[in-house]
């Protein structure tokens, strides 16, 4: 699948990046999870990190100096993948919750406000800092993190316009990488068919 966070990188290190692959893939009724890996930013060379990235020891994958917080995180990581990074947990109908291995998670909502717009929540959460680098190794995930969702929030206008031109085509095609959108539009088509039949008396 390309890569939609090209930007995320920096120049150096655009080049080399494999595009989105997630080893681990989990289906919960009408919830879905992946898990995804790879070597923590701060491991790979300077020219693979941004300025302010080093200058705060932090970065969109969370603070360099990782809280102590055991061995291992309970209920994460189901699929033992090794070098994992993040399970991202997405709870139906609109709800994700990304649990990073470096300590630190968040919650992210998508509230419909129309047949064709919604509104984005972000909350971050962290191990409480107890100097002002630590506080400022948050601060600089929590800046990226914006920046990270409005590209994710970038497509979303152009993908809404072209499904309501029908110029072309009436229907969207989905890739076999793109299970979980698969998954969540099934979901979200069996909660209207229940509604429906409820309501109808079936």
């Amino acid at each position: 699948m390309p890569v939609l966070h090209s930007q995320e990188a920096t120049p150096a290190a655009r080049p080399k990046m494999n595009g989105f692959e997630a080893p681990h893939y989990q289906l919960d009724g009408p919830h879905r999870m992946v898990t995804t890996s790879g070597a923590p930013r701060r491991l790979r060379p300077a020219d693979y990190q941004y300025p302010i990235e080093i200058a705060t020891g932090s970065g969109l994958f969370g603070p360099w100096d990782e809280p102590d917080l055991g061995t291992e995180l309970g209920g994460t990581n189901p699929g033992k993948v090794r070098k994992w990074a993040m399970d991202n947990f997405q709870v139906f109908p609109n709800m994700e919750i990304p649990i990073w291995a470096s300590g630190w998670y968040l919650a992210h909502r998508y509230w419909p406000t129309s047949y064709n717009t919604h509104r984005f929540e972000g909350t971050l959460f962290f191990a409480k800092a107890t100097t002002a680098g630590e506080r400022a190794a948050q601060e600089c995930v929590v800046v990226m993190f914006k920046e990270f969702a409005l590209q994710d929030a970038g497509t979303l206008v152009g993908t809404q316009r072209a499904l309501e031109s029908r110029a072309a085509r009436d229907d969207f095609p989905l890739g076999d990488q793109e299970l979980l959108v698969r998954h969540f539009h099934r979901s979200i088509a069996d909660w209207v068919e229940e509604y429906e039949r409820k309501t109808a008396g079936v």
